[in-house]
């Protein structure tokens, strides 16, 4: 089967020669994988390369509509969150569902906010 791909901003990038900056919403998902180190084996991470709209790898996977980060694709249809699917991927453009379906396939804790 294949692995889980998830996107995301660099730790650190550049947007039109300012920073740098580093992204919100990513840096939830860069703490899950910190702290849980099997998921980077278990996981397809690829950080996208350009913060400035399109990001072609995205697009030629899941379309124009699937280009923010994070974003985690599945082929597995999650069963603890809602997951649009594209192009035969299950879409998952959340840190907060993006840690439910970490929990659920891999095994990570919950978080305390799910309570």
């Amino acid at each position: 089967m294949d692995k889980d791909i998830l996107f995301l901003l660099p730790p650190a990038f550049d947007v039109a020669g300012e920073g740098p900056w580093f992204c919100p919403d990513c840096a939830p998902v860069e703490g899950l994988l910190a702290s849980y180190p099997t998921l980077k084996g278990a996981l397809d991470i690829r950080y996208v390369a350009r913060f400035a709209r399109p990001r072609p790898e995205m697009v030629a996977l899941v379309g124009e509509a699937h280009q923010g980060c994070p974003t985690l694709l599945t082929r597995a249809k999650p069963q603890s969150v809602a997951a649009p699917e594209a192009t035969g991927w299950f879409v998952i453009a959340d840190p907060g569902p993006i840690a439910r379906y970490l929990h659920e396939r891999h095994g990570v804790p919950r978080s305390r906010a799910d309570r």
